[in-house]
């Protein structure tokens, strides 16, 4: 029978140092990965887009507004209406589709081109109509039109965190839509 024999002192300290070695190292890694995990979160946009039908001021106004905590990039907008898709600003959109909307006074239109950056917290109006009652009650009608229940209205914004994480705002969802990359 042979005898077992105990390592050294040496061998055995050194055998403990590299197995603690390893599970800091294992530890550092988990870690590191819940730290890339926060950093994502701690950078979401959350884009969503709103409309104030303010009578008394006669303005109707729409924009998009960035409840999350990082700047969110667009990528692209198509609006589609009746089978067609327009890759244009919205108040063009407008301007080309209903002609009534040269009697309309647009008090405020911005672009929302690729590359545009809403901050985290921030509005981007994309149009502001009326000023008039008359100029008011005909956009008011145009954007009933718009969202009624037979209108074949509908909008994708898609957009990105600065960690390329992709999501898309639509007519149809409340809340944006995860895009698969």
């Amino acid at each position: 029978m042979a005898k077992f024999k105990l390592p050294s002192s040496d061998r055995l300290l050194s055998l403990v140092a590299m197995c603690m070695s390893l599970i800091t190292l294992v530890i550092f890694v988990r870690q590191t990965n819940i730290m890339e995990k926060e950093s994502h979160l701690g950078v979401l946009p959350y884009l969503a887009i709103e409309t104030s039908d303010n009578s008394q001021d006669k303005q109707f106004r729409i924009e998009i507004i960035n409840y999350g905590v990082g700047p969110a990039i667009i990528e692209s907008r198509v609006i589609k209406y009746k089978g067609k898709r327009y890759d244009m600003e919205f108040p063009a959109f407008l301007y080309e589709t209903f002609p009534q909307m040269d009697s309309i006074k647009v008090l405020t239109a911005s672009t929302v081109n690729q590359g545009l950056a809403i901050p985290a917290g921030q509005a981007r109006i994309v149009m502001v109509a009326g000023g008039s009652q008359e100029s008011y009650e005909q956009f008011l009608e145009i954007m009933l039109e718009l969202e009624g229940d037979d209108s074949e209205f509908e909008f994708e914004i898609n957009y990105k965190s600065i960690f390329e994480d992709r999501w898309q705002l639509n007519a149809t969802e409340r809340e944006p839509i995860p895009i698969d990359q």
